[in-house]
């Protein structure tokens, strides 16, 4: 996992600079978590960091962009959350239908069927969940995905 965690800070310092520091971001782990001896799948994590920026945080008017991925372990899980505070999922398809964007991402339904193929193989559980986060008064806050990976040492 510590591969992967060096891999996602590279990754999100080139974007960073890409996108004119249009947004921050932070990736931690918890000290429970012995990042070198734990192994998750390498490039689950990423699709969504990408998503994140490319539909999220780029169109974000007014504000800086924030980015957190956070490992957490819970029991014998690796609790993986992506979060932003980008423009949401709803207003990014509107702005795609806008601009006749014929382009389809196709990263986190790949990355779905790699994990369904990886649970079978290792008889395992993974779980993504996407949350669109909203306000009392409906507005979007952004995206929060939670990867649940099974502890594989």
């Amino acid at each position: 996992m510590h591969k992967e965690i060096d891999y996602l800070n590279n990754y999100l310092l080139l974007e960073q600079m890409r996108f004119g520091n249009k947004f921050i971001y932070e990736v931690s782990c918890d000290d429970s978590i012995e990042a070198s001896s734990v192994e998750i799948p390498p490039m689950v994590v990423q699709p969504f960091v990408e998503n994140a920026i490319r539909h999220g945080l780029r169109y974000l008017e007014g504000n800086t962009g924030i980015l957190r991925i956070n490992f957490t372990k819970h029991n014998d899980i690796i609790i993986c959350e992506v979060d932003d505070n980008g423009i949401g999922r709803v207003k990014s398809q509107q702005l795609k239908t806008l601009s006749h964007i014929e382009y389809q991402s196709r990263g986190m339904e790949l990355t779905q069927k790699r994990l369904e193929l990886i649970s079978k193989v290792t008889n395992s559980d993974f779980k993504i969940e996407v949350t669109d986060k909203k306000d009392e008064q409906g507005n979007s806050l952004g995206t929060k995905v939670t990867i649940k990976f099974p502890i594989q040492i």
